[in-house]
């Protein structure tokens, strides 16, 4: 007697845990399918498959089975490392036992992928810079999924958009950081006194997957040579003990006091207007003529606020 055929169950399938409309290229993407009959069934061990234009990226099978259906477990698939638009399928079928057939379901994958974003940080220029002198500053870059950036170019660029110094990122992460690469770079001498306006440039060139450009403005001041050295002593009034952290500023030039509460300062011969600052004190400011070497140093003394702020060491 022949067999009638089997009446087909149909099946949906959905995305429990899918991708953002947006990744970065070459991402791990996470994904869960869910299967779900009509009828019920127990479809473990049927087969989840993701499919590029390109090919089968993974095959999954159902591994749970509850009221809403079979699931696969959680599991990875590496994004393009082009960026652009995408469209994949994910298909479900391999499910049939001698007693029900599954019609084999499927859905679209939508997604683009983007550069990885990157940021640069500037510093440890000198305030002021000297004229006629070299000075170094440091580089750093960051890019958003973490990736190893070492050997990676940086530059400064001046106002024009002319490089004016360039170098490579270093071997390990910057201390403390999760994933700051930093280089040194040498800066070239200036001649005249004046605001620079520079700038710390990334191309995101050489590396596998595609890195946005990015930059960072950094300014400096320069000055004529020091003539002389002065030191200043802040201490708390009423306390009498030195005060660490507290800014020490005479005009462009500043530092900031160690923890013997002392704070030298090179500089030229002029008047100047001393003036000491950390957050929860206050002071009065002095007025200074520096016109040789001082033989011993200009105490400040501050006062605690009665209502500080939350304190914070100005830099």
């Amino acid at each position: 007697m022949r067999r009638r055929p089997l009446e087909p169950h149909l099946t949906r399938l959905e995305i429990s845990c899918g991708t953002p409309p947006e990744v970065d290229c070459g991402a791990d993407l996470k994904l869960a399918v869910n299967v779900s009959c009509h009828s019920g069934c127990d479809l473990r061990h049927g087969l989840v498959r993701v499919i590029a234009p390109d090919g089968e990226r993974a095959v999954v099978e159902l591994a749970r089975h509850d009221e809403t259906g079979s699931s696969t477990e959680e599991f990875v698939v590496a994004a393009p490392q082009e960026v652009g638009e995408h469209s994949w399928v994910i298909a479900f079928g391999n499910a049939d036992s001698r007693e029900t057939r599954h019609e084999p379901s499927s859905l679209s994958l939508r997604f683009r992928t983007k550069p990885h974003r990157t940021s640069v940080a500037v510093w440890g220029a000198p305030a002021p810079v000297v004229v006629h002198k070299t000075i170094t500053v440091k580089v750093g870059v960051k890019c958003s999924a973490g990736c190893r950036l070492t050997g990676q170019v940086v530059r400064v660029i001046d106002e024009a958009g002319s490089s004016l110094a360039e170098g490579r990122l270093g071997e390990a992460r910057w201390p403390g950081t999760s994933g700051l690469y930093v280089a040194e770079l040498s800066l070239p001498e200036t001649n005249t006194e004046r605001v620079f306006h520079w700038s710390g440039s990334f191309s995101g060139d050489g590396l596998t997957l595609p890195h946005e450009s990015a930059s960072s403005p950094f300014s400096f001041r320069t000055a004529g040579p020091p003539e002389h050295t002065v030191v200043v002593e802040v201490k708390e009034r009423d306390a009498g003990a030195p005060l660490e952290g507290v800014g020490v500023f005479m005009g462009i030039y500043h530092a900031t006091t160690d923890a013997r509460g002392r704070v030298e300062l090179k500089l030229p011969k002029g008047a100047y207007t001393i003036v000491a600052r950390r957050r929860g004190f206050q002071g009065p400011a002095l007025s200074v003529a520096v016109d040789g070497e001082r033989t011993s140093a200009i105490p400040m003394d501050l006062v605690r606020e009665s209502n500080p702020e939350e304190e914070e060491v100005w830099m």
